[in-house]
């Protein structure tokens, strides 16, 4: 007979750890998606005067994300 597999699940564990930067992760994606979607119709709708304005919020959301890149990449590993 074999012993039976136990998995440690215990609050604080590694993998209770993993799916909360799972559920994490996903939010952040869902948040993230929401926000690229409303700034894109607002950048439709806005005029061209307001081009300076856009032009920033597409340097910042750009700079933004390469500095998350740029952080995961360089992230020592535990």
């Amino acid at each position: 007979m074999t012993k039976p597999i136990h998995t440690n699940t215990t609050p604080g564990s590694v993998d209770e750890k993993q799916r909360s930067l799972g559920r994490v992760s996903k939010a952040s994606l869902a948040v993230a998606i929401g926000a690229t979607l409303i700034l894109g119709i607002w950048f439709t709708n806005a005029s061209w005067r307001y081009r300076k304005l856009i032009w920033q919020v597409q340097a910042a959301l750009v700079g933004g994300a390469v500095g998350f890149v740029a952080g995961r990449i360089t992230a020592g590993k535990d």
